[in-house]
């Protein structure tokens, strides 16, 4: 691989169930988990469609970076369907660019892996052809820094890719609605891919274009291994933000219910939008 530096230590873990999810996995007391949860979403069926259709745009230049790249599975295919493009990946996270490296070495992917701050990019201005930026402004406090920093280090004229999840949508077909409501998911910024066209023209991006697809399912699995909240940390979650314990449970005991008796519905609208880094100033 190129370049790929040496993992830092990782921090001790702090007890908040905030941590448990991806908003900082080094921390997680469960990452093993998280890191199956990234696998399995990556297979959504919208997620896929929303790759495809960012890939044309940000596969025309010399380089590509993937922000907050996690496991590096879209970098890694990036690589292996565009040799010509040097491609590199950068996040937060020790435990998944470990990963993320031992799986670049197995599929012979050629890629480059450095650990480092969204809203804090280590690289020079306009450094990059394309950056693409998937399923992370979800999990940042800040997601306009983030975009702002993407566009510094894309060249003039190049293209930047976001992906990211709309939580404001998520529904089911748990019967009580207000309960449902009060049931809110881990994120920072839960609306984040129904702001993707805001951030991009805020951040100065040209020609933006937009995507929704919705992911649905009818079954939920509770463990993580399907992409969706691991049942036992979200219970944890939900009482640490003052929910009761009662409520939370049976929440969670309908949605088991309805998805082993094949009566669940579950749904929520992902996006993607494509810009282009200005020319002038």
């Amino acid at each position: 691989m190129r370049g790929a530096e040496q993992p830092q230590p990782t921090s001790e873990r702090v007890d908040s169930v905030e941590t448990a999810f991806f908003a900082d996995v080094d921390q997680a007391n469960r990452n093993h988990r998280l890191l199956a949860a990234m696998d399995a979403a990556a297979r959504w069926p919208a997620v896929q469609e929303l790759r495809a259709w960012t890939e044309p745009a940000i596969t025309r230049g010399g380089s590509v970076l993937d922000v907050g790249c996690g496991l590096a599975d879209a970098a890694i295919a990036i690589a292996k369907n565009h040799p010509h493009i040097a491609v590199t990946g950068i996040d937060s996270s020790v435990e998944m660019l470990d990963t993320a490296r031992q799986r670049a070495r197995e599929l012979g992917a050629d890629i480059t892996l450095r650990q480092g701050d969204a809203t804090s990019l280590p690289f020079d201005t306009a450094t990059f052809g394309a950056v693409r930026c998937e399923r992370v402004l979800q999990w940042l406090d800040q997601p306009e820094t983030a975009v702002q920093e993407m566009v510094r280090v894309t060249a003039p004229g190049g293209t930047i890719a976001l992906l990211d999840t709309d939580w404001r949508t998520f529904t089911t077909t748990v019967a009580d609605c207000d309960l449902e409501q009060r049931m809110t998911g881990p994120w920072p910024t839960p609306h984040a891919g129904g702001f993707l066209r805001h951030y991009a023209r805020q951040a100065g991006l040209e020609n933006v274009e937009c995507k929704p697809v919705v992911h649905y399912s009818h079954h939920i699995t509770g463990d993580a291994s399907d992409g969706m909240f691991p049942f036992d940390q979200y219970l944890e979650l939900q009482i640490e933000r003052g929910r009761t314990r009662h409520d939370a449970a049976r929440y969670l005991d309908e949605l088991r219910r309805q998805s082993s008796d094949g009566s669940l519905t579950l749904a929520v609208t992902m996006w993607a939008a494509i810009g282009t880094v200005a020319r002038h100033p």
